[in-house]
């Protein structure tokens, strides 16, 4: 089994305030293998932690936390920066185009724009369940896709 945290905000967010150092120091504290650095809308702290990960024994997922027009998701595993506020279907898209992966952070959360308040019948390739005041199981009655959660170092 591999321990990920799939969704952890840097400085370069603006909401947070590890760098992509501390939170590489502190993943492996806690024995993580992997993380992925997905700042609102730029991958400069993925990118840093990329370079800064050589040697640490920790794999780090490129990816950025995408505001679209209609709500916020993360790209995971993507190449390049995605440009904000296109649809949810076109930033599904250019996430699938980089062959990355495509998830719904906090879905049913209106003040932290969650994606599944506006929209609900488009496809993704996984699903946040681990927020604050919500999960997808309770929500739906049905499985989670991805048990992550949101954080971030401060």
């Amino acid at each position: 089994m591999i321990r990920i945290d799939p969704h952890i905000h840097s400085v370069y967010s603006g909401d947070a305030r590890g760098t992509p150092r501390e939170i590489l120091r502190r993943a492996s504290a806690v024995g993580l293998d992997a993380v992925a650095v997905a700042d609102h809308n730029t991958m400069k702290g993925s990118i840093i932690a990329l370079k800064e990960s050589r040697g640490m024994g920790i794999t780090v997922v490129p990816a950025m936390e995408l505001s679209t027009s209609a709500g916020h998701i993360v790209a995971l595993g993507i190449q390049e920066e995605i440009s904000r506020g296109l649809t949810p279907v076109e930033t599904l898209d250019e996430i699938h185009d980089q062959d990355g992966v495509a998830i719904i952070p906090h879905p049913f959360v209106r003040y932290r724009q969650g994606l599944f308040v506006n929209e609900r019948n488009i496809r993704v390739d996984g699903i946040e369940t681990l927020t604050p005041g919500t999960s997808w199981a309770t929500r739906t009655g049905g499985p989670g896709s991805l048990q992550g959660k949101e954080a971030y170092q401060r």
